[in-house]
């Protein structure tokens, strides 16, 4: 611990608070912590300066507990709250800007006769890929310890204790992941302004996702049939095509608002959150309180999101074990055709699509692989959309700085009608189980399957496949 005390003048406010910049550097902090803490302790001192505590003695103590750093400001005197609770307050203001942006953490107390504020620094980050990497390797070293045992013991361990965990981290993760795409959802749709502008945001970005999917599987989907070789004279399947989309059209349209969120359909959730805040929207100013509200628990959500994903290396690490106890990849031996063909075709597509949009909007090509590259490795190891939702938030708020309205409707919707690799998977998995049992369809069936998987594509909710 570092404990340093001066005389509380205009000139030392501002040695000291680069010798504590100096201080921070030396303890490997970002630069942006760095820039943020001297501000924020420029400010704190100032207020104490401007309300009676020229000349007097400021203690300073820096030090690091549990692997973050703290900077506690200690001063003798009459209580001076440089944190008013005053949301009026411009030096309040100030600090709520500063503060929440970064995530640091801001406490004052007054005991004893000494004002105490304490800040406290973001823990370093750690590298999210490395996690990962981790627990799936992890994993693969546990599932080759436990191949030693008994099948009957490896059964045990997955049916009554790793399995029951894993399956309830997953329905806790998305359940939570519903409400986040529900609330977010509702208060991206409040945020917009006014119903006009809802109208056109909401159908370009409909078009922009539903149009890149129907695209991918237009190309992949007869590729597939071609390469497992389904596609051949045999009996054909007729049922009434109309009848059934009909039927998927009308299931948008939820029984109860309560349902969709037991069920986990993604569709209606959307459909709920869309038609509320389009409610919301159009009785305007009378019903602020109700606004405000949606935007306080969003941002709720949105804590609770990341904090839950903080602990996706252990979910990981649980479902591969599982799967390796089980004995599950000896079937993804047996259907390598069609692991392999969506591995390729979900990748090949990703790609076509991340370079269309790096040219589109002018981005380094290079430089938005790498900073989607986490994201995609998150989803596609644990298998769960719902996984990456904070972390798409924190791309597209941190590094390209996508307004709030924007953002928190694109993503949340994204998440729902951009069903490109679900589609790829969900259409190759039933050539491939047509043609592993000597299926086989003709050209009207097929047209069937096609246009039904571009419909029920999206009542694939963001979760575990």
């Amino acid at each position: 611990m570092v404990e340093v005390t001066f005389k509380l003048t205009a000139e030392n406010i501002d040695a000291f608070a680069l010798e504590t910049e100096q201080r921070l550097e030396a303890l490997n902090i970002s630069e942006e912590d760095i820039i943020q803490t001297r501000l924020s302790l420029e400010t704190v001192l100032l207020a104490w300066y401007e309300n009676g505590a020229s000349g007097q003695n400021v203690t300073v103590k820096t030090f690091k507990r549990s692997g973050r750093v703290y900077v506690n400001l200690l001063y003798a005197g009459p209580s001076i709250n440089p944190i008013p609770e005053e949301n009026k307050n411009p030096l309040n203001i100030y600090f709520g800007a500063i503060w929440d942006r970064v995530g640091h953490s801001m406490t004052y107390r007054y005991s004893n006769g000494v004002n105490t504020v304490e800040l406290k620094l973001p823990k370093p980050e750690v590298n999210e890929n490395a996690r990962i990497i981790a627990a799936v390797v992890l994993a693969l070293l546990t599932g080759f310890a436990f191949s030693f045992l008994p099948p009957e013991i490896s059964k045990t361990i997955v049916e009554h204790y790793t399995g029951p965990l894993a399956e309830n981290m997953i329905a806790f993760l998305s359940g939570m992941a519903m409400l986040m795409i529900f609330v977010s959802l509702v208060a991206a749709v409040c945020n917009i302004g006014d119903v006009e502008t809802l109208g056109t945001i909401g159908k370009a970005t409909f078009l922009e996702f539903t149009g890149r999917t129907f695209a991918t599987l237009s190309v992949v989907t007869p590729i597939a049939f071609l390469t497992f070789g389904i596609l051949k004279t045999g009996e054909e399947v007729h049922f009434d095509v109309l009848k059934d989309v009909y039927k998927l059209v009308i299931s948008i349209i939820p029984a109860n608002p309560i349902q969709p969120f037991l069920d986990g359909n993604t569709l209606q959730i959307v459909f709920l959150a869309i038609f509320m805040g389009y409610i919301i929207l159009s009785i305007g100013k009378k019903v602020q309180g109700v606004v405000d509200l949606v935007y306080e628990f969003n941002t709720v959500i949105m804590v609770a999101m990341e904090t839950i994903c903080s602990f996706l290396p252990i979910l990981i690490y649980l479902s591969l074990s599982n799967i390796m106890l089980k004995g599950e990849f000896d079937n993804l031996i047996k259907a390598w055709k069609i692991v392999l063909f969506v591995v390729v075709f979900v990748l090949l597509s990703m790609v076509v699509h991340i370079i269309h949009i790096a040219y589109t909007q002018k981005l380094n090509v290079g430089n938005l692989f790498k900073k989607l590259l986490p994201i995609f490795f998150l989803g596609a190891t644990c298998c769960n959309a719902s996984a990456t939702i904070p972390n798409a938030h924190a791309l597209c708020k941190d590094e390209y700085h996508v307004e709030d309205r924007i953002r928190n409707f694109a993503i949340s919707f994204g998440q729902m009608f951009f069903g490109t690799p679900s589609g790829i998977t969900m259409m190759v998995y039933a050539v491939g189980l047509a043609d592993i049992y000597n299926v086989h369809v003709g050209i009207g069936a097929a047209v069937t399957f096609f246009v039904c998987l571009n419909i029920v594509v999206y009542c694939n909710p963001p979760v575990p496949m």
